[in-house]
Parts: structure tokens; sequence; C-alpha cells
């Protein structure tokens, strides 16, 4: 999982999480990514 900043918008950070996939589909990678801002 990696969070990092946006830049030009404080406040903000995006989230990439990588999955390995269930055995029945493995050779598959997938890549959840995930923007959204973090209240203080």
């Amino acid at each position: 999982i990696t969070l990092s900043d946006i830049e030009g918008n404080p406040g903000w950070y995006r989230v990439e999480m990588l999955c390995r996939p269930h055995f029945k589909y493995m050779g598959a990678f997938f890549t959840l990514s995930l923007v959204g801002k973090l209240d203080k």
C-alpha cells in the first residue's frame, strides 16, 4: 500500500494498493487506486 501527496492540492492524498489475486487468477495483478482528502 502506497500513500502519496498530490502536488498542488494540500490535504489530498493518493492511495495505491497492489493486490495479489486469488489462486485461480494467478498470473494477473490488480492495482486499486483511490484519491481522497484526509480531514484533520
